[in-house]
Order: C-alpha cells, then sequence, then structure tokens
C-alpha cells in the first residue's frame, strides 16, 4: 500500500508543478479521466463494473491507482486488485478454487476445509454463495479482478451466476462489489445492475499531461512529435516516459522511435497479423484516411489487436489508435 501511495502522491506532484496547464485536461476533455471517475463514483455505491480494458491500456497500473484512490477517500472503500492471469489454460476446476481463495483471502474469512472443495459446478456456487452471504458483516469493499479474458468460460459464468444471487439476496445490506475488467475480446455477459464501461485512451491533453509525470517540462515541438508519433496509447507513452526518465526526452521522431524499443516487436507482431490480410490493410488505411468510420465487422479483429479504438459517440464508429501503426503498415 505504501509503495502505491507514493507513486499517487509522485504522480499527483508532477502534474502540479510541471503540468503545461493543469486545467486544461479537464476543460478538453479528458475522456479517459472521465471513464475512471465514473468507475470511482459507481464502486463508491457498490454497484458491479465490468470493464473492457483493450490492449496496452495499462490497465492493472490504473486500477492500483484506483484502488488507492477508493482506499483514501471518503467513503473509504477496502479493495484488492485480483490478477487472474494465472488462470490462463487452467480448468475450470482451478479457478474455482482460486477464486475461493481469492475472496477468502480478501475478506479474511474461512470456510470447513480447503478452497480445493469447491471442485464442481454446484460444489463452487454452493461454496461461493456462502461466502458473500457472509460479507454483510463486514467493511464495505470492492474485488477488483482484471484479465477476464484468461478465465476459463464455465468458471466465469458461474462466478456471474452466484454474484447475481447474491446482490438480489443481500439487497441494500450487501457490502461487497465487483468490478470484472477484461481485453476487448472478453466472453459477453450479463450481470444485473452492473455498469458497462470502456477504458479509453489518452486525449491529446491528457497524454501531453502523462508525459510530464515523466520528466516534467518538454518543450512544445519534441512534445507534439511524440504524441505526433504514439497518440493516447498508454504503454506506448509509458515507453517514451520511461526511456526519458534514464536518457532524457528525445527531440527527433528517431529519437522517439528508439525510446520505443522495448515495445516495438510487440507491436510489429501486431502489424504483421493484418499485414497478412489484404482486406484488413485496407480497412487500416481506409480508416485512417478518413479518421473517423463506422464500425463494420472486420473491425474487431483490429480492435483486439489494438490498432483500433472505439470513437466516444452515440454510434458505433472507429479510428485508429496512433499514427505509428500506419508507419510500421507501410514500412
Amino acid at each position: 500500500m505504501q509503495q502505491r501511495l507514493d507513486r499517487r502522491l509522485k504522480i499527483l506532484r508532477g502534474k502540479r508543478e510541471h503540468a503545461f496547464n493543469a486545467d486544461q485536461v479537464y476543460l478538453n476533455g479528458a475522456e479517459r479521466e472521465r471513464v475512471i471517475r465514473k468507475m470511482r463514483t459507481h464502486l463508491r455505491q457498490l454497484d458491479p463494473v465490468v470493464l473492457k480494458t483493450p490492449r496496452w491500456s495499462r490497465a492493472p497500473e490504473m486500477l492500483d491507482d484506483l484502488l488507492v484512490d477508493l482506499a483514501i477517500g471518503r467513503p473509504p472503500l477496502r479493495c484488492k486488485l485480483l490478477s487472474l492471469s494465472p488462470m490462463q489454460g487452467r480448468s475450470a476446476h482451478d479457478a474455482w478454487s482460486y477464486l475461493v481463495r481469492g475472496l477468502l483471502e480478501f475478506c479474511d474469512l474461512a470456510i470447513d476445509g480447503p478452497a480445493e472443495l469447491a471442485v464442481t459446478r454446484h460444489g463452487f456456487r454452493s461454496v461461493m454463495g456462502n461466502l458473500l452471504r457472509r460479507t454483510i458483516h463486514g467493511e464495505r469493499s470492492a474485488l477488483l479482478l482484471h484479465g477476464l479474458e484468461t478465465l476459463n468460460v464455465e468458471a466465469l459464468e458461474d462466478l456471474v451466476h452466484v454474484f447475481s444471487h447474491h446482490l438480489q439476496e443481500a439487497g441494500e445490506a450487501r457490502k461487497l462489489t465487483l468490478l470484472l475488467a477484461g481485453s476487448v475480446s472478453m466472453p459477453s455477459f450479463s450481470l444485473p445492475g452492473a455498469v458497462h464501461l470502456t477504458l479509453p485512451d489518452y486525449t491529446r491533453e491528457e497524454a501531453a499531461d502523462h508525459l510530464v509525470e515523466f520528466v516534467g517540462h518538454i518543450a512544445p515541438g519534441p512534445r507534439k512529435r511524440a504524441l505526433d508519433l504514439v497518440g493516447g496509447v498508454p504503454a506506448l507513452l509509458d515507453c517514451l516516459g520511461e526511456h526519458s526518465e534514464n536518457s532524457g526526452f528525445g527531440s527527433s521522431k528517431s529519437d522517439h522511435l528508439k525510446a520505443l524499443t522495448p515495445m516495438m516487436e510487440e507491436l510489429r507482431g501486431a502489424i504483421e497479423l493484418v499485414s497478412a490480410d489484404q482486406d484488413l490493410a485496407e480497412r487500416l488505411e481506409d480508416v485512417a484516411r478518413h479518421e473517423v468510420l463506422p464500425f463494420e465487422e472486420q473491425d474487431a479483429k483490429l480492435l483486439r489487436a489494438g490498432i483500433l479504438r472505439h470513437v466516444p459517440g452515440s454510434t458505433e464508429r472507429v479510428a485508429v489508435r496512433a499514427p505509428i501503426f500506419l508507419q510500421l503498415l507501410n514500412a
């Protein structure tokens, strides 16, 4: 917890001391911050939240900061961040036991026998249901689960089923809520009363503000060239910032490309999947040429790859996340 608090204080100091305009991100539409504030508000009200987290969105780091905000704000909310990535490729039996152990440790509860007693669908639902029932005597709390796409589908269905029943059974006495976060490829499911959100990239203003958290004031020219390359993709901005902490912030496009070396293999891998399909490559170039286009069925593959992003609005539209993807496609 202390490390999280130290990191949060460092970020806040960076914004206060170095941001080019501390209020501008809010005046010009800080879409990512708005979504995070909405999550924070709903979790404080104990509303369940289902969050889609695009590739390279740095969701675990964002949830880590959210956890601290919820713990130190008012009313305080006791939270735990639980990664489901250890369940990648594991059976439903493994996932059932993992989820039971996670809730046991978080809520400081105990059951008669090991968590491995939940070895069947009926056993998991019975054990988890009893544990959830006992949470109404505890503190207000939220369990933040991320990496939902790695969880066995059967286990996910059971978790949603038993928590839905708990929502109905406990009513106003409920003290626990869930945040279920996963990539855009996670299975679809229905959780009564849940708020469905997508974690967006940074807007231009947010992205500029985010960079100064790493390196302080940045001259307008180099900052613009960096953002013209990586857009608001959180992982790319972090890669630039972390490189700058050790080597300084580059002034040219080639400097910024060099700073992205740790991610370049992953980026090229995503682009290779697109370039192998002529229709996808043409669609990517078409979206880039028009900047924003209505969603088409083939865009789902580009969204899963992390190359396109949803554009906020009343209609479903898509845009290219960052110019670097077009540059790699045409290299």
